[in-house]
C-alpha cells in the first residue's frame, strides 16, 4: 500500500491485483486510458499545434495506452468484471470514455460498456460538454464531448405491488437537477494538477453526490491524479485509489494535502 490514513487509501499497483484485498465498495468512479495515444501521436510539431503535442507527450509518458483494440478491451472488461466482486449488491459504476476512431471507423464505447454485463448493467449514458477540443484538424466537427456510463450491480426490478421508494441502487433525488448534459469545462483544475487529462472536480462531485451517501467507500481504479478522491472525501465519503504509475499516486498525495 502506498498511502493509509483513516479517510484514504492509495495503492501502487494493477488494480486486478488490489480488488480482492478490498470489499464493502458503494461507489466506483473512474476514467480508464482511452487507449489512443502512444505511436499514433507523431513527436514533431511540423503540421500541428504545440499545445496539442505537449498533451500527447505527457499522456505518452505515463500509461501503456497504445494497444491493439481487441487486448485493450479485454483488458477493460476483465478489469471491470473483477471490480464487481469487491462491490455492494447495490453498489453502482461510472466509466468516463469517449467516441475514438480506427481507420475511419467509430468505436462507441457503449459496445465496450455492454461487455461488463452480467457484473454491470447500464442504466443511463450522461455527455460531458467540455468546451474545447483538440482535434480541430481530424476533418469532422471537432469532438467536444465524453461520456459518463452509469452501471448498476443488479438489474432486478420488484414486481408490480411489492415496489417500494428504494431501489435497488443508491440513488439522491437531489442530483436530478444535473440532468443528462454536463457542461463543464475541460480545463477546470487545481494548479498543481499537470496530469495530461484529469476529471473535474464538478464531474466526480455530482457522481459522487448522487449516487452514494455519506460514509461509503467510493474506489477509483484509474486514480490518476486522484481527483475522485479528493472530491470523496471532501464530501464525506471514504476513498480507495489505485494506480500502477508511482508518479500519480505522489500526484494524488500531493492534490489530497497528505
Amino acid at each position: 500500500m502506498f498511502l493509509k490514513t483513516d479517510e484514504v487509501k492509495i495503492f501502487n499497483d494493477d488494480c486486478r491485483n488490489v480488488f480482492p484485498q478490498l470489499k464493502d465498495i458503494a461507489l466506483v468512479v473512474t476514467s480508464p486510458p482511452y487507449n489512443q495515444l502512444g505511436k499514433r501521436f507523431p513527436k514533431n510539431t511540423s503540421n500541428h499545434k504545440i499545445s496539442i503535442h505537449n498533451f500527447a507527450a505527457k499522456a505518452r509518458s505515463a500509461y501503456f495506452d497504445d494497444r491493439d483494440e481487441k487486448t485493450y478491451a479485454e483488458f477493460i472488461t476483465d478489469c471491470f468484471v473483477q471490480c464487481r466482486e469487491c462491490c455492494n449488491w447495490d453498489a453502482s459504476l461510472v466509466v468516463n470514455h469517449k467516441c475514438r476512431w480506427r481507420k475511419r471507423q467509430l468505436l462507441h464505447p457503449i459496445d465496450l460498456i455492454r461487455t461488463f454485463e452480467p457484473s454491470w448493467y447500464l442504466r443511463q449514458e450522461v455527455i460531458w460538454a467540455r468546451k474545447g477540443s483538440t482535434a480541430f484538424q481530424a476533418k469532422m466537427f471537432a469532438p467536444s464531448d465524453e461520456r459518463l456510463y452509469w452501471c448498476t450491480a443488479n438489474n432486478y426490478y420488484p414486481p408490480k405491488g411489492q415496489r417500494t421508494n428504494n431501489p435497488t441502487f443508491c440513488w439522491n433525488q437531489e442530483a436530478a437537477k444535473f440532468l443528462s448534459v454536463w457542461d463543464v469545462s475541460q480545463y477546470e483544475r487545481d494548479s498543481r494538477n499537470n496530469h495530461p487529462c484529469p476529471m473535474p472536480e464538478e464531474i466526480a462531485k455530482r457522481l459522487i453526490i448522487g449516487l452514494s451517501k455519506p460514509g461509503d467507500v467510493v474506489l477509483d481504479p484509474f486514480m490518476g491524479s486522484g481527483v475522485t478522491l479528493k472530491v470523496a472525501r471532501d464530501l464525506g465519503r471514504k476513498a480507495i485509489g489505485i494506480d500502477t504509475e508511482k508518479e500519480y499516486c505522489e500526484l494524488a498525495k500531493e492534490i489530497l494535502g497528505l
